[in-house]
């Protein structure tokens, strides 16, 4: 009896070692993919400087790189699905890493603009594909803790990109803010050797032109919402990429109700708590980027702050998420997740209230601080949603169901910062807030106008949330074997 025990407990420690190392290598590329994605900003000038170039192209640097990581999203789930995680999330690290030498290489700005298109497109797979594989691997029981370090991980790069962009920009170069990113480099043989096997599915298809379609739609909203946000108005440019977005979207809801296997599984749109899952992340990002995109400029403008403070003034908000996520995820094993998500919206919703009517005038300090209880509502939703979003999706079609949902993701993230921009811009000056209860700075209310937008986003995003914790959970949320999670009581 105890020869049998053995290798079957060093087994379960081999199993459970190597499930530790695909939950590093997936959480540092996910750490990798956003610092990339913020140390650029800070780098905007002296790239500007080093090439003469003015700010309108240097936006194209972000949205070239936004554009195809949301386009690629789905893709690289689908192709997941059809031909194994494993080597599509390979190919995306290398692709991430070809982009971002060849970005720290460039001897002329077209050149560092596809490099960031190449960049972008090899993100695309390591977002939407690394969860795919956590969820293969990762018994039910146990996914709420592993997505918690995940989260910890993009929040971690999320807080201190800015300002490890700076440091690195003011005291070496702008070359080295992509040569760090290309240092995942050193994380391929690694992913390589422990990255789990692909799971083919040769009977799945891929509708090619449903795909396209469904780039076009992303593409142009995208391209309508970031182009709407830095020219202020209806140009060619927002119209052009809204008509695409339009005919893209009309051709999509065509390929899905003709085509006999529409590049989005009819499983994930028939699955009501998928779809409400997807709503719930799509207005949690609404919400929280109009807190995001609109903190600086306050702090700026009301204030006062130079950049160098506006950072820090930013940095306990980002830090709360930090420090409490995986402690969300552990709770995510052992209660409902609902449990944790829906107060968790409900705290960022009273917080971005209390901001919009209460604290516009604030000390910088006294409003970064109310920001940490948005911190603390975004920590108790991040990792309980992916864990329940993973619990809900047929494993076959783990990427292109947690692709879809994390192209959602992104879209709302473009949406929060695009309404909430507009409403700061067309409110300034009017000198009455659309509060009736507002008592906060009477010179400044068109910060709380441009923050109420995120108030309504959250609640909405309670609603959806409570509607999919109602929901009949689909049999394949939990593995064979696998209890229920315990209620809290």
């Amino acid at each position: 009896m105890e020869v049998v025990a053995q290798p079957q407990a060093r087994l379960t420690r081999d199993a459970r070692a190597h499930e530790r190392w695909v939950v590093a290598i997936v959480g540092l590329a996910s750490f990798m993919t956003v610092t990339s994605g913020t140390m650029v900003n800070v780098a905007l000038p002296p790239i500007g400087d080093h090439f003469g170039v003015d700010a309108g192209a240097l936006g194209w640097l972000v949205s070239i790189y936004l554009l195809t990581f949301g386009v690629a999203m789905p893709f690289h789930g689908r192709l997941g699905d059809r031909f194994g995680e494993r080597r599509i999330y390979l190919g995306g690290m290398v692709l991430f890493v070809i982009g971002a030498a060849l970005a720290g290489l460039a001897f002329a700005f077209p050149m560092l603009v596809i490099a960031r298109c190449i960049q972008g497109l090899g993100a695309g797979a390591i977002t939407s594909l690394g969860m795919a594989m956590v969820a293969r691997i990762v018994p039910p029981e146990r996914r709420g803790r592993t997505m918690g370090i995940i989260a910890t991980a993009v929040s971690a790069g999320t807080a201190i990109g800015p300002t490890l962009g700076g440091i690195i920009t003011q005291l070496i170069a702008w070359r080295m803010v992509f040569l760090f990113a290309a240092m995942l480099a050193a994380v391929i043989p690694l992913a390589a050797r422990y990255l789990p096997p692909p799971l083919l599915h040769q009977q799945v298809r891929i509708d090619w032109l449903g795909g396209i379609a469904v780039a076009a739609a992303v593409s142009g909203v995208l391209l309508a919402f970031t182009s709407l946000q830095r020219q202020g108005g209806l140009t060619g440019v927002v119209i052009t990429a809204a008509i695409v977005g339009l005919v893209g979207t009309v051709l999509t809801i065509h390929r899905q109700q003709t085509v006999a296997s529409p590049f989005i599984d009819r499983a994930l749109l028939a699955n009501r708590r998928y779809v409400l899952l997807a709503l719930v992340g799509f207005l949690t990002m609404n919400g929280g980027m109009g807190v995001i995109v609109i903190a600086p400029f306050l702090y700026t403008n009301v204030n006062g702050l130079p950049s160098g403070q506006v950072g820090l003034a930013l940095l306990p908000q980002a830090l709360v998420v930090v420090l409490l996520a995986g402690t969300a995820g552990r709770l995510a094993d052992r209660w409902n997740p609902f449990i944790l998500i829906i107060p968790g919206l409900l705290i960022s919703c009273a917080t971005v209230l209390f901001l919009s009517s209460v604290a516009i005038g604030w000390p910088a300090a006294a409003f970064s601080a109310v920001t940490m209880f948005l911190g603390l509502g975004q920590a108790l939703v991040n990792a309980p949603l992916m864990t329940v979003l993973t619990r809900t999706i047929p494993a076959r079609i783990y990427g292109v169901g947690l692709g879809i949902f994390n192209m959602l993701f992104f879209v709302g993230t473009s949406l929060g910062a695009a309404v909430a921009t507009a409403l700061l811009e067309s409110r300034a000056g009017t000198g009455r807030a659309l509060l009736p209860f507002y008592i906060g700075a009477e010179d400044f209310t068109e910060y709380s106008d441009a923050l109420l937008f995120g108030t309504v986003a959250f609640a909405l995003a309670a609603l959806a949330a409570f509607a999919a914790s109602r929901a009949r959970a689909p049999r394949t949320e939990l593995s064979a074997g696998s209890p229920e999670p315990r209620t809290a009581d």
